[in-house]
């Protein structure tokens, strides 16, 4: 892969970091570069699934998983003991999108944990941060090419359906999807308290459920950046769909009233016509 290639797929403004453990800052992407550590992927989107693998001949734990070659391998000069191995997506996950309940999202979760089980890969590692592949500490290997999410499923040899709960919430994407149907799962109970309230007051209600979730529900929360884009999308979305169903309803209330006046105006002209004719 080309440097630009790299340089495109990379968030505009990522965090960045001298250290693994070091302070996080935030960097535009020509400078977020010259750092040993960097922000793989945007909040909205994943270009990359990125593995941290620590065991001796890390770089080439692709080969003993029965996974194909890593678009990018990442590893210390001087032992051999520790890379993370970067898989580019041609076509990259859009995440949290309640349109389609992030059907993308969630295969894209167990991908992910597939090919971490079988790389033996740091599950608990949460890819927040990566080694930067064009930064002169790290040993950088280019692959072929860039994968469709299929291309990855077809080496995968148990698929899961859905992640476990207990491993999702660990695995970067998985715990993603956590947050998501957490929080669009109380969107959808509780949009109706807001109805007649302004946008804003909803949305600043899903952002503060989204942040206690994202407190309570993992032991390395994540950004607030991902937060902020999943309450955003769930907001948007639920306050929409909950507009359409009061349409709808009301729509339905207005045909039945018709429809049960005319029931009544027809009543009442038959039994005009019974009693003229009794009369008659």
């Amino acid at each position: 892969m080309l440097q630009h290639d790299l340089f495109d797929r990379l968030p505009r403004r990522p965090y960045c970091a001298d250290a693994k453990d070091a302070p996080r800052r935030i960097r535009p992407r020509s400078s977020a570069l010259g750092h040993p550590y960097i922000q793989p992927n945007a909040p909205q989107v994943r270009f990359w699934l990125v593995y941290d693998v620590d065991r001796p001949q890390a770089a080439v734990a692709w080969e003993d998983g029965g996974l194909p070659p890593p678009t990018l391998t990442v590893t210390r000069r001087d032992r051999d003991d520790s890379a993370h191995l970067w898989y580019g997506l041609r076509v990259p996950v859009r995440m949290a999108d309640p349109e389609d309940a992030s059907r993308a999202m969630r295969y894209a979760a167990a991908v992910e944990l597939g090919m971490t089980r079988q790389l033996g890969a740091d599950l608990a590692y949460t890819g927040q941060l990566a080694k930067t592949p064009t930064h002169p500490v790290w040993r950088t290997l280019h692959g072929p090419r860039l994968y469709d999410l299929g291309d990855l499923a077809e080496h995968v040899r148990e698929l899961p359906r859905l992640p476990t709960r207990r491993e999702a919430i660990r695995t970067g994407i998985g715990r993603n999807v956590e947050l998501f149907d957490c929080v669009r799962f109380w969107a959808y109970r509780h949009a109706r308290d807001y109805r007649r309230g302004p946008f804003e007051a909803w949305r600043d209600a899903v952002l503060e459920r989204a942040m206690l979730l994202n407190a309570d529900l993992f032991a390395e929360p994540l950004p607030v950046a991902e937060v902020r884009h999943t309450a955003k999308s769930v907001a948007g979305w639920v306050w929409a769909r909950q507009r359409s169903l009061d349409a709808r309803f009301a729509a339905t209330q207005r045909h039945r009233g018709k429809l049960s006046g005319a029931a009544r105006a027809s009543k009442s002209d038959a039994r005009h016509l019974e009693a003229l004719e009794e009369s008659l």
